[in-house]
């Protein structure tokens, strides 16, 4: 898949229903409600029924109201949200509906880090929270709080790595770069152990890591700044 299509997929994302709930697309404020829940659930995670019926909730309406009704919860609300995910077979299905709809708001375009050590090019990890990044950035273009978090996340996530390549840090892979990494991939995931030599000088098992692959497991991206 194309990283222009990638970007399209990211405006207009498929729609995702868990436990009777259509879901919106994931804002960022979503997603760090969840992360201070503990609910993104993805594995190795062993999930409860309330703990997915929880999440569902808080992703089929804005961040901000989700916020403000899980902080006024009381005993009525927790039942309630047991209630609706009670069956266990429906559980199995609604829990793998659920992990698909974040893997898709976590993916992050194709790139890689651009090398260079510590002159003109290089890049380096900031050591501030990610999302607090964003939201700097945000907040700095003109958004209020609420705006910044009700961005979407997949699209939060695209803008960010577009302005770490603007500034030097990454590179955004080529269509060539990703039928290379396609090939490669696996080699560099540890399902074939090569190295240079034993590839006969082969350079595709010498090939930079990259990120936002096929294949890999969705986690929150790291900030990367022009050194």
């Amino acid at each position: 898949m194309s990283q222009e299509h990638g970007f399209l997929e990211t405006l207009y994302p498929p729609t995702y229903r868990v436990l009777g709930r259509e879901l919106l697309p994931m804002e960022v404020g979503h997603w760090l409600l969840l992360e201070r829940l503990g609910k993104l659930m993805m594995p190795p995670c062993e999930p409860r029924a309330g703990d997915l019926a929880l999440a569902a909730y808080v992703c089929a309406r804005p961040s901000y109201v989700a916020a403000r009704r899980v902080a006024e919860g009381g005993w009525l609300f927790r039942l309630g949200l047991w209630a609706s995910a009670r069956s266990g077979a429906r559980f199995e299905r609604a829990l793998t509906t659920w992990r698909a709809y974040v893997a898709f708001h976590l993916a992050a375009p194709r790139f890689r880090e651009r090398g260079g050590g510590q002159g003109d090019g290089a890049a380096r990890t900031l050591n501030a929270p990610y999302w607090l990044v964003y939201l700097r950035r945000a907040m700095a273009a003109g958004l209020s709080d609420r705006d910044a978090l009700a961005v979407p996340m997949r699209l939060a996530i695209w803008q960010m790595k577009s302005a770490e390549e603007d500034s030097g840090a990454i590179v955004w892979l080529s269509e060539a770069e990703m039928a290379i990494q396609d090939i490669v991939g696996p080699l560099q995931r540890g399902e074939v152990l090569m190295t240079e030599t034993e590839s006969g000088g082969n350079p595709l098992a010498a090939a930079p890591q990259v990120h936002g692959a096929a294949g890999q497991v969705a986690t929150a991206p790291e900030a990367t700044s022009h050194a």
